[in-house]
């Protein structure tokens, strides 16, 4: 979370030009947060499946 405010304050400094690696940096920045506890047994209690779909691009066959 210090990287993304760092980011930010830079911006902020630079907004008639702003640098393009340090824009690109701001949007895919991926903050590291944990889930909060609803999440976490929204998950835990959530059940998987699978659905048919038709792939008539590469294979012409339903996939799973």
């Amino acid at each position: 979370m210090k990287r993304l405010k760092q980011i930010v304050n830079e911006l902020k400094l630079t907004q008639a030009a702003p640098d393009a690696a340090l824009m690109r940096e701001f949007i895919f920045y991926s903050p590291k947060m944990p889930l909060r506890l609803h999440q976490e047994q929204l998950v835990a209690v959530s059940k998987q499946f699978s659905l048919k779909v038709f792939d008539a691009y590469f294979t012409n066959a339903d996939k799973h």
